[in-house]
């Protein structure tokens, strides 16, 4: 994940479930990298979103998602969403609105950064089979794409709430 202005990249480490996972930051100018959090249970997930100073990113084992502030010292961890089992990845799209995919549930949900319950935020907009789906993302209109991993599939979700398959033809 890129930072806004494209001098910094922004990468996770995922060995294992236990402690010992970073999330790093490398200067594009410098060639310089450096852990920015250490130590996070379960996998530090790369399927990261950047905005206004901050990075948000799911949290596979803990079930959440949670916002790195990354103009704190040390780095503020607030949580966005608590109420998934598996979040494995997070984009906003052009109006800032986050988007997230489960890969246990098969879910993919709006989060509305509004509500400061982080248990009653999102809203469920489609549902895949289990353990399916891996990420997502947006086109220049805003149209969202899911990965569906088990069929080989991108799966456009419709403003109508329907889904239509556009890879494989």
């Amino acid at each position: 994940t890129l930072s806004a202005d494209g001098s910094r990249l922004y990468y996770a480490q995922c060995w294992n479930t236990q402690e010992g996972n970073s999330l790093f930051e490398f200067d594009l100018v410098t060639y310089e990298s450096k852990a920015i959090l250490t130590d996070i249970y379960g996998c530090a997930s790369n399927a990261m979103a950047y905005k206004d100073g901050a990075l948000y990113t799911p949290r596979p084992f803990e079930g959440r998602v949670v916002k790195v502030d990354l103009g704190s010292t040390p780095f503020n961890v607030t949580n966005i969403t608590t109420s998934m089992v598996s979040p494995n990845a997070v984009k906003f799209n052009s109006q800032g609105d986050l988007y997230v995919t489960d890969t246990a549930t098969g879910e993919v949900a709006r989060i509305d950064l509004n509500i400061l319950d982080s248990n009653k935020n999102r809203e469920v907009l489609a549902k895949f089979p289990a353990n399916s789906i891996d990420n997502l993302a947006f086109d220049s209109h805003d149209r969202l794409y899911i990965s569906d991993t088990s069929n080989a599939a991108v799966t456009e979700i419709c403003s109508s709430g329907s889904l239509r398959t556009v890879s494989p033809p």
